[in-house]
């Protein structure tokens, strides 16, 4: 869209940092109080009606936000660094431009899929776009009565299931073991708990195979 494009390009040139806490609340009142940085924040959030997403930010080249449809929201990410995040960095430095990320949001506290597009060419980036979908639009995709259906990442933290119970908790299925606590509650917002199922090794027609016992009922393990 022409109007975000000109909005990164007015911006003063990155020096590569992250924003102090004056300079993020100095943006925040700034994108209320400015008429056209309002206007471009109305114009996110008109967006997000018309391809039913969740939310939209725009990042400078550092990692900081500086426009979010969230913006007259207390959960605002203007100021806010994201340089840590694959969705940001994969996105300047890959030559697609593209990214994607499941990640916690900081500010909504709530799961979400994050896709991203860098604008410009990746040596003369201008910032990074990216779109929020919150992981509870697509569990419809999972809706069985009867299964137990989940989606995990690579860590084997489960994103999507149909037993919210199970959000953002390990699963034994994936034999990973815990990673870094900090890595992880920057992505998670928390440590994810391993979930207490139990696994046993069995064979079915000579196959090896995988029984997961949960809640003293045994079931066998399709990946």
């Amino acid at each position: 869209h022409t109007a975000l494009l000109r909005f990164l390009q007015e911006q003063p040139p990155s020096n590569g940092s992250a924003f102090n806490e004056a300079q993020q609340e100095q943006l925040r009142q700034q994108s209320l109080s400015d008429p056209r940085k309002r206007a471009l924040g109305r114009l996110l959030q008109d967006t997000l009606q018309d391809f039913r997403i969740a939310r939209i930010l725009i990042n400078d080249v550092a990692g900081n936000t500086l426009a979010d449809s969230d913006f007259d929201r207390d959960t605002s990410a203007i100021g806010l660094n994201y340089r840590s995040r694959r969705y940001h960095h994969q996105a300047m430095d890959h030559p697609s431009g593209k990214a994607q990320q499941f990640a916690v949001s900081r500010t909504r506290r709530t799961p979400a899929f994050y896709f991203s597009s860098r604008v410009g060419a990746i040596d003369d980036a201008l910032g990074v776009i990216v779109v929020m979908q919150e992981a509870e639009a697509f569990t419809g995709l999972l809706d069985d009565p009867e299964r137990r259906v989940f989606v995990t990442d690579e860590q084997g933290v489960i994103l999507m299931s149909n037993r919210k119970g199970d959000l953002l908790r390990r699963n034994p299925l994936s034999g990973r073991g815990r990673g870094d606590r900090e890595d992880e509650i920057r992505l998670y917002q928390r440590v994810p708990e391993l979930l207490p199922w139990t696994l046993e090794a069995t064979r079915v027609d000579g196959q090896p195979v995988q029984v997961v016992s949960i809640d003293g009922s045994r079931h066998l393990a399709l990946a």
